[in-house]
């Protein structure tokens, strides 16, 4: 499965930053980039580039799924949702609080 979403991805062109509009995909862009400074697991790399890619060029260039993204975002916001436990996660390098 990782493969075809690795393959689909490469069906959707990389998003840069000066061909994007959206305020919001700014923003994924960043977090994007933040993500791969603490990610370390070189054989989900691949995937995980894959799934960014979809993410944001989605976001981008469809409302349809802005919308729902913004309000699923929105809900966890308005919710209890937990924080996430801070402890040596393997293949995470970020540095400790």
């Amino acid at each position: 499965m990782m493969d075809a979403i690795v393959k689909l991805a490469t069906k959707y062109p990389p998003p840069m930053r000066d061909t994007v509009e959206h305020p919001n995909t700014f923003i994924l862009l960043d977090i994007r980039d933040k993500f791969f400074e603490y990610e370390d697991n070189k054989g989900r790399d691949a995937l995980f580039r894959a799934l960014w890619r979809i993410l944001i060029v989605e976001y981008e260039h469809d409302p349809y799924y802005r919308y729902r993204l913004d309000w699923i975002l929105e809900q966890i916001l308005e919710s209890d949702w937990q924080p996430r436990k801070i402890h040596r996660e393997k293949c995470w390098k970020e540095p400790r609080p």
